[in-house]
């Protein structure tokens, strides 16, 4: 969650000196960190990291929680995902990549952060719209799958900033193309996804939510905060120095957002047969 280790010096700026304490629960897919924000009063003072794995993790898993467990605050970042392959790979762009992978199907191989999480669907995701077939390579996180692509361990990598691109400043690797709306500000040469004939979009979204029952007042108060600390100039920057791409949606169009996606992890994690939450 880089995301989140800026916000609490602009958090403290515009909630009158109220710090804001980032407690990182680690393990369990994020399910014991949900649980601990689930458990807590309804007032304000215990907020969640809202992201795209914990909406996934309700569909793979029997867990105690689904997208009504929680009251949206604020989308606060959008990070378009992109693939990655190692600066001497055959492929100049997404096109070649695609037209390999559909002449020689399952040879590609595409690694994940892990089974089941954000990057794997989004390449699942990917393969289905563009009826290919890929080999995919679950890891322990990005940082690992990123060094196997280094090392010439698999094809490529389906990533979301920052993952990866310090190894494209360094020339290691390369970006094939953006699952965005736009190119990147740091890479815009790298056309999306769309520029490439492919109208295909994929981002991990990462934003704050509350429990359900919070009071609306409570809501807009924050909602207001991090605005306003999203549009701090200085987190701008840190922001684009990390290659974040700041994506503003407010309590209202969050929660249709959260409605729409949380369908769309459902129907792609049932057609994938992912998970231990559904029998087949």
């Amino acid at each position: 969650m880089f995301f989140l280790e800026l916000l609490p010096p602009y958090f403290l700026k515009y909630a009158n000196g109220q710090p804001l304490v980032v407690n990182n629960i680690p393990g369990g897919g994020a399910v014991p960190g949900t649980m601990e924000f689930l458990r807590a009063k309804p007032d304000g003072y215990t907020l969640l990291s809202f992201a795209a794995p914990i909406l996934i993790k309700s569909h793979m898993d029997p867990v105690e929680f689904s997208a009504d467990s929680f009251e949206p605050v604020i989308i606060i970042v959008n990070d378009p995902c992109y693939i990655l392959v190692r600066k001497d790979a055959p492929w100049k762009d997404l096109r070649e990549y695609v037209e390999y992978a559909k002449q020689n199907p399952g040879k590609i191989t595409i690694g994940n952060g892990g089974a089941g999480g954000g990057t794997h669907l989004a390449a699942l995701a990917f393969e289905s719209f563009a009826k290919i077939k890929l080999t995919h390579v679950p890891f322990e996180g990005g940082g690992p799958a990123v060094t196997a692509l280094v090392g010439g361990h698999i094809n490529s990598y389906m990533g979301a900033a920052p993952e990866g691109l310090a190894n494209v400043d360094s020339g290691q690797l390369r970006i094939l193309g953006v699952f965005g709306s736009k190119r990147l500000d740091k890479y815009p040469d790298v056309p999306t996804a769309k520029e490439q004939g492919f109208n295909f979009q994929f981002g991990m979204w990462r934003g704050v939510a509350v429990q359900r029952g919070t009071p609306k007042e409570i809501v807009d108060r924050l909602h207001t905060i991090f605005y306003r600390a999203m549009r701090d100039p200085e987190f701008q920057k840190k922001a684009r120095e990390l290659s974040l791409t700041l994506d503003y949606k407010g309590p209202a169009s969050f929660a249709k957002f959260i409605k729409d996606y949380d369908k769309y992890y459902e129907n792609l994690i049932k057609s994938n047969k992912l998970g231990n939450k559904y029998k087949y």
